[in-house]
């Protein structure tokens, strides 16, 4: 009997592990072991019933404004034992949170081997994403095996001495498990915000782009998914409440969340996933960060990066809002990630690494 181990602590880690976890649930001669660290409670709760996932340990470490260095140390403390316990063959993480650093830590100190799901995605710039480039650099260092969402991906790791399989992107798989959208639009902006590095000016900076382009757009519903995180819902609140044709809503369950995708005009965010996902739906996109490591998605004018300036923003939004072919470009429909299945190639790598 092989013993796999899978840990997430997110709502994106949920998302891109479920067809995963799926698949090696099904194998006859494979045991897995499912771990929730709980870094995001609440997000996480709803979205594992979504996928009808059922872990097996919850080790429950979120406190209130808990910090990064938290997160590591009561992750790596709690799932210590439990792989003592289990002994798995192979622990499995999913891209760039503390909870994945903490968890490739712990499985090198106890000497099991580790699978990197959405490894080599690069900037270059170890405060951007913060804290995620500096822990996907280092989960590099750890992992026995990587696995790439795209060709350049790989080659990022290449170039550090590494080698993976390139899959495409298990979030793509996450969307086709949930079904056909329905992607006929409405008058709605969707719009997220949350990093970590973009907390304090650069949000207030978005709030303000958007205000402005709530009052010269009275057509459009600006909808803003707000993540509970304090620190950004009280700029979101305080800046934008009470304007008439903008609803901030709590962030959304995922499968309403894609439903929103789906029939929403145009996006704005500063999430890493949802310009990987929003081409599905035809939805441009405009990135309110600095930088973007999936440089598939602008090479294919998917989306523009507009930074969190406030007159960029404007202008990106005004300029693809207000000329119909620049829009119309944008609705290609192509996806660089995947048609759905990266999750055979996956579990095909794990039972080749492990048999």
């Amino acid at each position: 009997m092989n013993k796999t181990m899978v840990v997430f602590g997110t709502r994106p880690e949920i998302i891109k592990l479920a067809s995963v976890i799926m698949a090696l649930k099904s194998i006859p001669d494979f045991e897995t072991i499912i771990i929730n660290t709980g870094q995001q409670k609440q997000l996480t709760e709803e979205t594992l019933k979504i996928f009808d996932i059922d872990p097996d340990y919850d080790l429950e470490i979120m406190i209130e404004n808990q910090s990064l260095c938290h997160i590591l140390e009561a992750t790596i403390s709690k799932l210590d034992n439990i792989i003592q316990i289990e002994k798995p063959d192979l622990i499995i993480v999913q891209g760039d949170t503390t909870t994945t650093l903490a968890t490739a830590l712990c499985a090198v100190y106890n000497k099991v081997k580790v699978l990197h799901i959405e490894a080599g995605v690069r900037t270059d710039n170890k405060m951007e994403p913060y804290p995620e480039e500096m822990n996907r650099r280092l989960i590099t260092q750890i992992a026995d095996y990587n696995v790439c969402q795209s060709l350049q991906h790989l080659q990022n790791l290449i170039k550090e001495g590494k080698f993976g399989l390139v899959s495409g992107n298990t979030g793509i798989d996450a969307l086709k498990i949930l079904g056909e959208q329905n992607t006929d639009k409405c008058d709605d902006i969707l719009i997220t915000m949350h990093r970590r590095e973009n907390w304090g000016e650069p949000i207030r900076n978005i709030c303000e782009a958007v205000k402005e382009l709530a009052n010269d757009y009275s057509g459009f519903n600006f909808i803003i998914s707000c993540h509970p995180n304090p620190i950004v819902k009280d700029d979101v609140e305080r800046i934008l409440g009470g304007i008439k044709n903008i609803k901030i809503i709590n962030a959304l369950p995922f499968n309403k969340f894609i439903q929103q995708m789906a029939c929403s005009k145009l996006i704005i965010t500063d999430s890493g996933s949802i310009p990987q996902e929003a081409p599905l739906f035809y939805a441009p996109v405009i990135i309110t960060r600095n930088i973007c490591e999936n440089q598939e998605i602008l090479d294919r004018n998917l989306a523009v990066l507009a930074g969190t300036d406030k007159e960029s923003i404007i202008k990106h939004f005004k300029n693809i809002m207000g000329d119909i072919d620049v829009y119309t470009s944008m609705l290609t429909g192509d996806n660089p990630y995947g048609t759905g299945e990266a999750y055979k190639l996956i579990v095909n790598y794990i039972t080749e690494v492990l048999r």
